[in-house]
């Protein structure tokens, strides 16, 4: 989904000042003096119209609205409220949203007459409008998202939700690197917004239905016709109910264009989900009286740093996992120069490093952080070994071969001589196609964060743990309850019903607790989630990425099987459907698949960044191709409506863009990652 720009709305208060008195000399008008010739008014005093307040609160604050609906203030978010609508605004003022209620025939008037109402010179062209199938609490649900410039780096979309021909209307504007840095604190806002007689689905209350032959065989059904459709090459899926997994399987092939079919046992790169385990293994280690939750950081491994000295001072071990230290996700660094490098190295490449928020403010997910918890963790355990070392060590003594989880390893080697998948990327095309294992080996030097293999089995033993609160299925204790239960509490906010914990995710939406968190690399997708009240998880491997719509809608069906709930599994995957192919449409519009390589040779050369290295551009077989050493990929011409040209990327890291300039004559190669710019200079 692209949603672009800002647009700045001046205020303007006129004021009105009557100013009357008396020439010099001239005589004073009063009681008793009956002179006609010289009529003096008297003077008025004229009060200045006072400007709207402005309210900030320390803490998040929920608001309520005199327009028919209440939300979720973040904390130092300034709000305005004006006669017929609330503006909302960031601490650092580049990102804003307006707040409204319109009644209206339809979506797309009722956004027209908000913006009107906001800003009658607001003119941006509808870059696209999206519609997607009502949740059931609304009548209709759209979004428009407008075209704005490439360079300005600004995104603006609008959003209306109705019901009875009644709209609210959220019209969001702001720079790419504010929705980065405070994409947490936005949906909250967004996501927090209720209204009186609006009923949202809940299963709260609900019993969990078995999960019998009969809805099995739904579920079978609808997890192949969705993967077909949505062309994920293999999954596998497993279901734990009461204690035992109910359901394992496997769907597809273990590489495109082969023969052999994914099963239980197939191994998967689970990308972030290895995160849960990181802080299980914390949670071990505080239970032994290795470390605490709270010991400072540096204390524990004095080489650990950050460019900022109070957060590093604040920084207590906990704090690694928590997303909740300011730190903004800086990924190029290791996705772009990985073969040689240690944990070490990473832990070094912090100190580079700035937070983009205070302390404790917001969510803002941190590979590297999370990365440095657990390398300096398991340090403390085998302080003799190397980082990387003691955290493999760590995992398999402590976690893995506690639980049974004889499959899961951080070795390529070991998984690629197991019944294993391949990693697939996507084309231009959003078509399925092999990567090499070598561009996925960047988990190496970040593996707490990201870097594991494992499969269903193994996974539910994982998932089994953490329904029965720290107890194996043979009821030995592994973690305590309280350790394992720390994990669990909010760290920092991701939405209105969604909160970070110690890596993990904790969703209160729908009137049911569901716990996990997801996973992905340059050519997998995964997630696995318990519902601690039903003691129900689900565990999706895929050897896809971007498999996320696909996740969804498996979870969205067993949730529906399960509680009765809507069926919107398939009319969600009908929009999906409809809407991929439609973006993919227009983006086959702006691209030019195989650029004319005397376009291409202007660009021909290498490139020096300071910290993502070297890439060098060549044209090999008329194809115009980036290198940057760990990897390679396809380069395509895409212009956009406003003329600019981009070098746009493909497998393994498709979409990724380069826009082209120059520097003191030299030509130059922008690269821009969230809230990080990285300029290549030509040599």
């Amino acid at each position: 989904m692209k949603i672009r720009k800002n647009i700045y709305i001046l205020l303007i208060a006129v004021l009105f000042t009557l100013i009357t008195g008396c020439r010099p000399g001239q005589p004073e008008n009063k009681p008793g003096n009956n002179s006609d010739k010289e009529k003096i008014n008297k003077s008025k005093k004229v009060e200045k119209p006072l400007p709207p307040k402005k309210e900030v609160y320390k803490k998040s604050k929920l608001i309520k609205s005199k327009l028919g609906f209440n939300f979720q203030l973040p904390a130092r978010w300034q709000m305005i409220r004006y006669d017929d609508y609330i503006f909302v605004q960031e601490p650092d003022k580049e990102l804003g949203i307006y707040l409204l209620k319109i009644s209206s025939d339809s979506p797309k008037k009722a956004i027209s007459a908000a913006w009107q109402m906001v800003n009658p010179k607001f003119n941006l062209e509808i870059e696209k409008k999206i519609s997607p199938p009502p949740s059931g609490e609304w009548d209709k649900v759209t979004q428009i998202n407008y075209e704005t410039k490439v360079a300005d780096r600004k995104i603006v979309f609008a959003l209306a939700r109705g019901k009875n021909k009644v709209y609210y209307i959220n019209l969001v504007q702001g720079k790419k690197a504010a929705f980065s840095r405070r994409g947490a604190q936005m949906s909250t806002v967004v996501s927090s917004l209720k209204v009186p007689g609006i009923k949202k689905e809940s299963f709260k209350g609900k019993k969990a239905a078995e999960l019998d032959d009969k809805k099995l065989k739904i579920l079978r059904d609808h997890i192949e016709m969705v993967r077909k459709k949505l062309g994920v090459t293999g999954a596998s899926v497993g279901i734990i109910q009461n204690g035992k997994l109910v359901f394992k399987q496997g769907f597809g092939v273990r590489k495109l264009g082969g023969k052999r079919k994914v099963t239980p046992k197939t191994l998967f790169m689970i990308g972030s989900m290895t995160k849960s385990f990181t802080s299980l293994l914390m949670a071990k280690l505080v239970d032994e009286g290795i470390m605490k939750w709270d010991s400072p950081v540096r204390k524990l491994y004095p080489d650990f740093g950050l460019a900022d000295k109070k957060t590093v001072e604040k920084c207590r071990m906990e704090h690694t996992v928590c997303a909740c230290t300011g730190m903004p996700r800086q990924d190029m660094e290791f996705l772009f120069e990985f073969e040689g490098k240690k944990a070490a190295d990473r832990i070094k490449l912090l100190k580079t490093m700035q937070p983009t928020t205070d302390f404790g403010e917001t969510f803002q997910y941190s590979n590297l952080m999370v990365s440095a918890g657990g390398f300096i963790s398991a340090h403390q355990a085998y302080p003799k070994l190397s980082l990387d070392k003691a955290y493999n060590k760590a995992m398999r003594n402590k976690i893995f071969k506690p639980l049974g989880m004889n499959s899961t390893t951080f070795s390529f080697k070991k998984a690629k001589k197991s019944n294993h998948a391949a990693p697939h990327s996507l084309t231009f095309k959003i078509e399925p196609i092999p990567i090499t294992y070598k561009a996925e080996k960047f988990v190496k030097s970040i593996a707490p964060a990201g870097g594991a293999w494992s499969n269903i089995e193994d996974l539910a033993k994982y998932i089994q743990l953490e329904i029965n609160k720290g107890k194996t299925s043979d009821g030995k204790i592994l973690i305590s309850e309280k350790n394992l239960m720390k994990r669990r509490e909010p760290m920092a906010k991701i939405s209105a019903k969604k909160y970070y914990g110690l890596s993990l995710i904790i969703n209160k939406s729908k009137g049911i607790t569901v716990i996990g968190h997801g996973g992905a690399t340059l050519g997998f997708s995964s997630s696995m989630i318990f519902m601690p009240e039903s003691k129900i998880g689900l565990i999706i491997l895929t050897n896809t990425a971007g498999s996320q719509s696909f996740i969804y809608l498996v979870y969205r069906k067993m949730l529906e099987l399960l509680y009765d709930g809507k069926k919107l599994a398939d009319k969600k995957l009908d929009f999906i459907v409809n809407k991929r192919k439609k973006d993919l449409d227009e983006f086959l519009k702006k691209a030019e698949l195989n650029p004319d390589p005397n376009w291409s040779k202007q660009f021909v050369g290498v490139y020096s960044n300071p910290v993502l290295g070297e890439i060098k551009i060549k044209i090999e077989k008329k194809k115009t191709v980036l290198d940057t050493g760990e990897w390679q990929a396809k380069v395509i011409k895409v212009t956009e409506n406003d003329g600019t040209e981009k070098l746009e990327i493909g497998p393994p890291l498709t979409g990724l863009y380069f826009l082209p300039g120059k520097k003191e004559g030299k030509q130059t190669l922008t690269l821009y990652a969230g809230q990080i710019t990285h300029i290549f200079e030509k040599k």
